[in-house]
C-alpha cells in the first residue's frame, strides 16, 4: 500500500482497511496530507483507527491552538492530546516495570534467604507479593492499552503460553484438548492476556466442585 492508496482508504467502509491505511500514513504522510487526516479524524468511529491517525498528527508536528476554532478542530486536537497522553503513560509504565521488576525480584530472593523458614508466613512475603501483583497489573494494562500489533501465529502456541501464564488455584490443572496447528492473524499479546484471564476465572470457578478446565 502506498500513500495515495492509504489516503483513499481513509473513507473505506471497512474499519480494518481504514486502520491499515492510518498505519501506512504514519510513515508516508506529509504536511500536505494534514487536511485529509483531520477530515478522517472528525468522522472516524473506530477507536484504534482514531489513535493511529492521531499518531500521524503527532509525528507531523505538535497540535496548535487556533483562535475561534470549530468543533471539528477541537475534536481533532482532543484526539492528538489523548494520543500524546497515551504515549506518555505507556512510556512511564514501561520504565516502572523495567526498573522495579528486577528490584522486587531481588527483594523476594533476599528476604526469603534472610528470614528463612519464617518468610513463608511473614508480613514481608505478603507485601512483596502485593508489589509483584501491582507490577503484573501494570504490565497487563500496558499490553491492553497499546495499539494492536497483528501477526500470523499458531493459536495452539498462544493457548499453551496462556495456560502456562495463568495463576491457578492450588490443585487445579488445565487440560489442553487439542494440539493441531491453527494459523491465524491476531495480536498475540492481547489474545494471550485475554485467554489467561478466562482460564484463571474458569479454574477458580471449579474450586470445590471436583471439575477441571479443558481448553479446546
Amino acid at each position: 500500500m502506498n500513500r495515495e492508496e492509504a489516503l483513499a482508504l481513509l473513507t473505506s467502509g471497512s474499519a480494518t482497511l481504514r486502520l491499515a491505511a492510518a498505519r501506512e500514513l504514519y510513515s508516508s504522510a506529509g504536511l500536505q496530507d494534514l487536511s485529509a487526516i483531520d477530515e478522517a479524524l472528525v468522522h472516524e468511529s473506530d477507536s484504534y483507527t482514531r489513535r493511529a491517525l492521531a499518531r500521524v498528527k503527532v509525528r507531523l508536528g505538535p497540535a496548535t491552538s487556533r483562535e475561534g476554532e470549530s468543533q471539528p478542530d477541537r475534536l481533532i486536537d482532543a484526539a492528538v492530546r489523548d494520543e500524546i497522553r497515551a504515549q506518555q503513560l505507556e512510556e512511564v509504565s514501561k520504565v516502572i516495570i523495567h526498573e522495579l521488576g528486577p528490584t522486587v525480584g531481588f527483594l523476594a530472593t533476599n528476604a526469603s534467604r534472610e528470614l528463612k523458614e519464617s518468610y513463608e508466613t511473614s508480613d514481608t512475603r505478603r507485601l512483596v507479593e502485593r508489589l509483584q501483583d501491582y507490577l503484573g497489573v501494570l504490565d497487563e494494562l500496558n499490553v491492553a492499552s497499546a495499539p494492536p500489533r497483528y501477526e500470523e501465529v499458531n493459536l495452539s502456541d498462544v493457548v499453551a503460553l496462556a495456560v502456562g501464564d495463568a495463576e491457578l488455584p492450588e490443585d487445579q490443572v488445565v487440560h489442553l484438548g487439542r494440539f493441531d496447528s491453527v494459523v491465524t492473524r491476531v495480536d498475540p499479546g492481547r489474545l494471550r492476556l485475554a485467554l489467561r484471564n478466562v482460564i484463571k476465572n474458569a479454574a477458580e470457578a471449579c474450586v470445590g466442585t471436583g471439575g477441571s478446565v479443558v481448553v479446546n
